[in-house]
């Protein structure tokens, strides 16, 4: 069994304050709930191995807040095809993820990511900005990923607010 971690970006800026929706950056409190999900991960000894990251400002700041917020040590693989990706593009980052690490928190954006969550659990979840998914997934090797569901949530945690 093997751990995926899905982290929505935390609140961004409106749509209206940047050049374009790929360029806005996290509000003053996504930037806070971003270091708290790094620290509530950190306090119960659940930092993934691998960080993967749209390339959006507000994901990729969502990530870096969390990386540092966590202690994880390692470095954020950056991925263009996230960037507002259905849940078939998140499968097939993962089945391109080598074994050798167990546990992969993937940051993204809605509707994706929350439809890949409940796809892999069989039933509608919804993921707020910051909301963590912390599931099992059944396969055995990265390669094996699918939307089928059959994974088991360990706890979904949002914010205390929105």
């Amino acid at each position: 069994m093997r751990t995926l971690l899905l982290l929505r970006h935390a609140k961004a800026e409106p749509e209206d304050s940047a050049d374009h929706d790929h360029a806005r950056k996290l509000t003053k409190r996504g930037r806070a709930d971003a270091e708290t999900v790094g620290t509530r991960l950190k306090s119960l000894r659940a930092v993934p191995a691998a960080i993967i990251s749209s390339t959006a400002a507000r994901a990729r700041g969502t990530a870096e807040i969390f990386a540092e917020a966590s202690g994880f040590p390692g470095k954020i693989a950056l991925r263009d095809d996230l960037y507002l990706a259905p849940p078939s593009t998140y499968i097939e980052v993962l089945r391109g993820w080598p074994d050798d690490e167990e546990s992969v928190m993937i940051v993204g954006h809605n509707p994706g990511i929350e439809e890949l969550l409940s796809k892999l659990l069989g039933e509608d979840r919804w993921m707020q900005t910051a909301a963590l998914a912390r599931l099992t997934v059944p396969w055995k090797s990265w390669s094996d990923a699918s939307v089928s569901a059959g994974s088991t949530l360990i706890d979904l945690w949002r914010p205390p607010h929105d």
